[in-house]
């Protein structure tokens, strides 16, 4: 069962020959050669170039070919293995002939540009890697072909190829005059792929990270992270393997550097294919920016501004950070900061009685910067009266 261990673009070299092995059965299954009588299927059997394969009503056979092939008869299902050996001048040549029943199939081969052809009574059906569904009910009877991932070709006798893709399915009656049509799949063969137990699968993980969201500013270097995959699947985190429970969920603590930071979130699927999210957040624990120019640490109010006989009149310049809340003694003066984070108050006033002057930043984590300032006496006092 080369066809089924291997297949190859028309330049590529065929491999050696790996028959298909039955990993699981249940109900009614029986394999013959050509010329033999039939015989019940066991597991582990190797199904050999030729044989004929014959699931009964309700039965079930598993096969899996190497790490690139699996595949799964539900009865009532007749079928066989081709017999030749794939020519290589011949891509188009068939792999497998299903002529009655449900042939459910995951292929996922290492090869570039491999694909499978599955002959049956209404064409040949070419697959590139993927997971699908092919339903033959035998001669002038209705064909279906559904693709879970990947890109299906129906070839009629004299007649163009019809093709369809992820999520759609191919439907048609050799018996009528009407062309293959194209739609969604039904949820009864969605609920079947659900079912089976996939081992070799071409699909790509499905994978969703609840938290944290994209842009998120943290304050604290420790965060977790959050998320969902395909049930089966493996996650790293940042290339660091973390535990899924069953369902296919997962969570993991990760520690933040200043600054921005990129969290890597990578499932791979049992059959190697994988998918990545990348979510970008920050940390930023230092409080913000506050750089006072003027006034001095010690000042006389009269020297830096004007005063009358109650208050001081005072310049204030400094730079701190855009966006943040910036208070002086109490006084709410945000509005002065420029784009760049600096900021000039003219005539702050500031009571005669008052000795300290206090300025204060504060983020939008309530982290604060303060500034004290001493108010000396006026050298001058009667500058004010």
């Amino acid at each position: 069962m080369a066809a089924l261990a291997t297949l190859c673009a028309a330049a590529a070299a065929q491999p050696p020959f790996q028959g298909a092995v039955i990993k699981s059965l249940s109900g009614d299954v029986a394999l013959r050669v050509a010329g033999s009588d039939w015989f019940p299927a066991h597991e582990g059997t190797t199904i050999d170039p030729g044989m004929e394969i014959r699931a009964a009503d309700g039965a079930t056979l598993e096969a899996v070919a190497a790490r690139s092939l699996q595949m799964f008869w539900l009865g009532p299902a007749e079928g066989s293995v081709v017999k030749h050996r794939k020519p290589e001048t011949d891509p188009a040549a068939p792999d497998i002939e299903i002529t009655k029943g449900h042939l459910a199939l995951s292929f996922s081969p290492a090869e570039s540009g491999a694909n499978l052809v599955v002959r049956t009574d209404a064409g040949l059906i070419t697959l590139n890697p993927g997971l699908y569904s092919i339903i033959a009910s035998g001669k002038d009877r209705p064909l279906k072909i559904a693709v879970s991932e990947g890109r299906a070709c129906l070839k009629r006798p004299d007649a163009k190829a019809f093709c369809t893709d992820d999520k759609k399915m191919i439907s048609y009656d050799p018996g009528s005059d009407k062309a293959p049509r194209s739609s969604a799949v039904e949820n009864s063969l969605l609920n079947q792929w659900k079912r089976l137990d996939w081992s070799i699968v071409g699909l790509k993980p499905d994978i969703r990270v609840i938290q944290p969201q994209e842009g998120a500013l943290f304050t604290d270097s420790n965060i977790t992270i959050v998320g969902v995959t395909t049930k089966g699947a493996t996650v790293k985190i940042n290339n660091r393997e973390v535990n899924v429970k069953p369902d296919g969920s997962f969570s993991s603590l990760v520690s933040l550097f200043e600054g921005e930071n990129k969290i890597n979130v990578t499932a791979r699927g049992r059959g190697g294919k994988t998918a990545t999210i990348i979510r970008s957040v920050s940390l930023d624990t230092t409080p913000p920016i506050l750089t006072i120019s003027q006034p001095p640490s010690n000042f006389d109010p009269t020297s830096v501004g004007s005063c009358d006989s109650q208050n001081y009149y005072i310049q204030i310049f400094g730079l701190t950070e855009p966006g943040v809340s910036l208070q002086a003694n109490g006084v709410n003066v945000s509005r002065f900061i420029e784009d760049d984070g600096s900021f000039l108050i003219q005539d702050f006033p500031i009571r005669r009685s008052e000795r300290t002057l206090i300025i204060e930043a504060e983020d939008m984590y309530r982290r604060r910067s303060r500034e004290v300032f001493h108010i000396l006496e006026p050298s001058d006092p009667s500058r004010c009266n």
